[in-house]
């Protein structure tokens, strides 16, 4: 009866539009961003990429458009191998993991389900990897920072809580000894809870990761600004909320894994952070002409109703409001804009 449950559970896992794009999503960041970026202290030296879609994926890396392998477990295995041993040459490398797809908690267990998932109805769980198994196994890398990013369920039907172990695989088998490492895990989720994406756009999380990434994750030390791998969960779970407010509490971010605090990236230059800005009330913004004025950076915005939504680099700013029929006043105030985002109401005085 168990294993009749479980083919039942196998064919209701339907392909997905917003993985492939996730997928996409951090890919295109690193091709774009860290391919060749001298200032970073690690430009990207390798990526491998495995996506499941209903047509054909192929991606512009850098000289030719290459067409993407299916994620099957095969070419998942084949493309871990060569990302595992590039990884394990040298110690200061950094190694990135990022999965999007279907995902199952089963006991202690994480189970990442592959394209051809449950392909035989006698070995449904071959198809699927173990990744708990996985992220122990990598402890025996090289690499002494690696960050991975699970954005996937970690839930299970009512009808199978309590069934046995999944026995999926995992990726690599763990070996005795290990090394000390840097290695945050960032869940989408937390467990027993679903993780959510809207059809044909990335998840609201591959969008969040990539901005981390990208420097809203960021912190200044010394006038330089820096990822650091303590930042990535936390930031994370800000800009989820940031990116997709109405989702508050029905998705929360997950960290675990090893954390040492190490550096990810070192960025040059101040990262461009999104801010908002409104008053209070909020009636007077109709009549308001909002200006931000930095030492490098100046923007304003004439009267709308709606809250101000734009982005500066990261930095102090003087904060002024005039006001078109001069019904309301404001002193203007001293605006810090920081990573990983900014939203403020700037007070205002009817007259």
């Amino acid at each position: 009866m168990q294993q009749d449950e479980w083919r039942t559970l196998a064919r209701s896992v339907k392909q997905l539009s917003s993985p492939s794009l996730s997928a996409l999503t951090i890919t295109d960041w690193a091709i774009a961003n860290q391919h060749d970026d001298t200032p970073y202290q690690h430009p990207v030296g390798s990526l491998e990429l495995v996506v499941s879609a209903l047509e054909p994926v192929r991606v512009d890396a850098g000289r030719d458009a290459v067409t993407v392998e299916p994620a099957t477990t095969a070419n998942v295995q084949a493309a871990f191998d060569r990302w595992y041993d590039r990884c394990d040459r040298r110690v200061d490398n950094i190694a990135l993991f990022y999965f999007c797809g279907h995902g199952l908690r089963v006991g202690s267990d994480d189970i990442l389900l592959l394209q051809d998932f449950a392909e035989s109805r006698h070995r449904i769980f071959d198809n699927a990897v173990d990744f708990r198994e996985t992220y122990r196994a990598m402890a025996q890398c090289s690499a002494h920072i690696q960050c991975y990013f699970v954005d996937a369920c970690r839930d299970l039907p009512d009808r199978l809580l309590g069934k046995d172990a999944a026995r999926a695989r995992p990726l690599k088998h763990a070996l005795p000894g290990s090394r000390r490492r840097d290695g945050p895990i960032v869940y989408s989720t937390v467990p027993g809870h679903q993780a959510w994406g809207e059809p044909d756009s990335p998840t609201v999380f591959a969008t969040s990761v990539r901005q981390a990434l990208d420097g809203l994750a960021a912190e200044t030390i010394e006038r330089d600004w820096e990822v650091r791998t303590s930042n990535l969960g936390k930031t994370v779970s800000r800009l989820m909320l940031w990116n997709d407010p109405t989702n508050r509490g029905t998705q929360v971010v997950d960290s675990a894994g090893m954390v040492l605090d190490g550096v990810v990236r070192r960025l040059t230059a101040a990262p461009v952070v999104p801010f908002r800005v409104g008053c209070t009330p909020r009636a007077a913004l109709e009549e308001a002409h909002l200006r931000l004025a930095g030492n490098t950076h100046a923007a304003e915005r004439p009267p709308s109703a709606q809250v101000w939504h734009d982005s500066a680099p990261a930095g102090a700013y003087k904060l002024s409001a005039d006001f078109s029929h001069k019904r309301y006043v404001a002193v203007p105030e001293l605006l810090h804009i920081m990573p990983p985002y900014r939203a403020y109401d700037l007070p205002v005085q009817a007259t």
